[in-house]
């Protein structure tokens, strides 16, 4: 069989079983059985999936330890990261590991690492072992394999401190959350790294606020405030990454009720949302959480809820005006709408945001 699309199947499977004897053969199938495969897009499935460029919040990182010294955490284990203090260090070398959660099942194709110089002492990681799970509790070990196809003990990683090892994973690793545990390393087991992919349902793109590919006209809001010399903070301004002196929305009032909404143009399968707020004269503005409704038609809007009960899904949203917050909505809302009503924010409501997911397609 063809797979019709990218994503996760369900086929149902038969067994055969054949047996013979010198004058006679039979054969029978045993049905019922069923295995669930991926398919995944080889050109589509090597992208970044964010840790340089914080598309992976500081909140999806996580680790056995680290060095609190002068904070060498796990959120600082960004590829190319700069600073003096710039990567992870654990404070215990012992069974270390750094997990990055990815919020959807993704499908892993390369890891890169990096190490870290702390002072005049270069600290890399030499190998590692990698481990995934779709729960964050049962641990799958990934079997590396060499250029023959036997067995790894350890993946090499880096051999000094600032340039990069890419570690090809072939077949991916298709999980939700990873683990790097770190085997061999000089001096410390300084980390760096992105994580390259996709996710494995096929619907995580971003709809096109960053890229402009949703117009000025779909988008709309509630009010926006009035700025000097006619540059507005009007609902067009919401870009994740606008750059500018007014570069967001920002509602005329400080008000629960206020709304940024999004014309999607169709009927829209969307899985996640990622907000940033901005500076207004050097003071810093975002929204704190929010809460979303949809709609298929702009006139009748339902409200996405928590899973177990009636309550609307409140998601936690921005804690500083510049860095990302991704929320995943899980299950997906089908929408051609989408609006965003800010309900905590600091300072004012002020919003940049892209949008995650796919075109819907009816059937395969």
């Amino acid at each position: 069989m063809r797979a019709a699309h990218v994503g996760e199947w369900l086929v149902d499977c038969e067994l055969v079983h054949t047996s013979s004897t010198s004058s006679t053969s039979s054969t029978t199938s045993s049905q019922g059985m069923s295995i669930t495969y991926t398919v995944l897009d080889g050109q589509e499935c090597g992208k970044p999936l964010g840790m340089q460029s914080g598309l992976i919040t500081d909140n999806q990182l996580s680790a056995s330890s680290y060095d609190g010294e002068e904070e060498w955490a796990p959120w600082k284990a960004r590829l190319d990261l700069g600073g003096r203090v710039n990567a992870w260090t654990p404070s215990s070398f012992v069974d270390s590991w750094i997990q990055v959660d990815l919020l959807r099942v993704s499908a892993v194709s390369q890891v890169t690492t990096q190490g870290a110089s702390r002072w005049l002492s270069k600290q890399f990681v030499t190998s590692v072992e990698l481990a995934s799970s779709g729960d964050g509790r049962s641990w799958r070990a990934y079997r590396a394999q060499d250029a023959t196809g036997g067995p790894l003990l350890f993946i090499p990683a880096n051999n000094d401190s600032s340039s990069h090892a890419h570690v090809a994973l072939d077949p991916p690793i298709v999980a939700r959350y990873l683990r790097i545990y770190p085997k061999g390393f000089i001096n410390r087991p300084s980390l760096r790294l992105e994580v390259y992919g996709c996710d494995a349902q096929a619907c995580g793109h971003k709809l096109g606020m960053a890229s402009g590919e949703i117009r000025d006209d779909q988008i709309t809001a509630s009010s926006h405030k009035k700025g000097w010399f006619g540059r507005n903070w009007e609902a067009h301004q919401a870009r994740l990454d606008n750059g500018g002196m007014v570069n967001a929305w920002q509602a005329k009032r400080n008000a629960v009720g206020e709304w940024l909404q999004v014309d999607f143009a169709r009927l829209t399968t969307v899985t996640g949302v990622v907000s940033q707020g901005a500076r207004e004269r050097g003071t810093s503005k975002f929204v704190r959480s929010f809460t979303l409704l949809y709609s298929g038609d702009g006139a009748a809007w339902t409200a996405y809820r928590e899973t177990s009960g009636h309550a609307h899904r409140v998601f936690v949203a921005n804690r500083d005006n510049h860095t990302y917050a991704r929320s995943v909505l899980a299950p997906p809302l089908l929408a051609r709408y989408v609006r965003l009503y800010p309900q905590t924010w600091e300072t004012a409501i002020v919003l940049r945001v892209e949008f995650l997911g796919c075109p819907y397609s009816a059937g395969p």
